[in-house]
């Protein structure tokens, strides 16, 4: 491939990608964009630089200057139009190598789920009505995510055998197949043992002739999706008048957060939500289930609530 020598490279390309790729109008800009900004910055360095010419110190100089004015976000899509250059310019032969070789995009941190505040979610957990059984699981599977921190797949995952209602703990398996024991309040396992004689009642509706022992369980007596926790919680949000849409991983933040508020150390918090770092793990084996459970016990908004009531 040779094109018209009239024109110069970048022209080339673009319209390589409007006539051959057929790409949308969108793209085609964002590539012109992306490109003619790369090649200001060499241009601002050296005033005979050409794009065509540039080289990895060149890019790296370029990622530095994106760091102070870019998103992850954005820096991922202009490295991904100079790639799609630099391989259209090794295809015509016009260069060996790509200066993009061995430049890893930048890590796009995952924003936060906004906490829930400690009164709305309060009001959340007291929605479901208690008069069915299916009320009573959804109210028992709000008040566990909630009082645990537990993933939503956590939370499916969750056997019988996993809840120890007399120690108020629960075993949770999380990432890697790490499980860890998490402590739960009595106002939790009030609200199990509520729900508890209604799993019957839904193997019954399966017609299941033996328990295999799934906690939540759907009204054909299987084990409830990750997707059905979604549909309670939303359920649950407009019933209460929450006028907000809230995601089940708001209850695991949630939780993190008010803890946090109420002054609990960030190590027990991350030994409490199972973070999987290695480093994480090395850091907080020294922290025993005796005072997670005491310091649990002392700073969980609803476990508060449940003191206040008794006195």
């Amino acid at each position: 491939m040779t094109g018209d020598p009239t024109k110069d490279l970048l022209t080339l390309y673009l319209e390589h990608l409007r006539t051959l790729r057929d790409v949308s109008p969108h793209t085609l800009r964002a590539a012109r964009a992306d490109l003619s900004d790369f090649e200001r910055v060499l241009v601002d360095r050296d005033p005979d630089a050409r794009i065509e010419h540039a080289d990895r110190l060149s890019v790296r100089h370029y990622l530095r200057d994106l760091a102070d004015r870019n998103s992850a976000r954005t820096i991922q899509r202009k490295l991904a139009s100079l790639r799609g250059f630099y391989r259209w310019l090794i295809q015509r032969d016009t260069r060996t190598d790509s200066p993009l070789d061995g430049i890893q995009n930048p890590k796009q941190g995952r924003p936060l789920p906004e906490p829930v505040s400690v009164d709305t979610l309060l009001a959340l957990l007291d929605t479901p009505p208690l008069d069915k059984p299916a009320g009573r699981r959804d109210r028992a599977i709000l008040e566990l995510l909630y009082a645990a921190g537990l993933r939503v797949s956590e939370l499916t995952n969750l056997d019988l055998a996993d809840v120890d209602r007399i120690d108020r703990q629960v075993r949770a398996t999380g990432k890697g197949r790490k499980t860890r024991l998490v402590p739960i309040h009595q106002r939790c396992v009030d609200a199990l043992e509520a729900y508890l004689p209604d799993r019957g009642v839904f193997l019954g509706n399966g017609g299941f002739t033996e328990d295999h022992g799934a906690l939540f369980l759907n009204q054909r007596g299987g084990r409830l999706t990750s997707r059905s926790v979604r549909r309670i919680l939303d359920k649950a949000v407009l019933s209460c008048a929450a006028g907000q849409s809230l995601h089940p991983h708001q209850l695991r933040h949630s939780f993190a957060t008010h803890l946090l508020d109420s002054g609990v150390d960030l190590r027990h918090i991350q030994e409490l939500l199972g973070h999987s770092s290695l480093s994480t793990t090395q850091i907080y084996t020294h922290v025993g289930v005796d005072h997670l459970v005491r310091v649990y016990d002392s700073a969980h908004p609803r476990a508060s609530a449940d003191r206040d009531t008794s006195n």
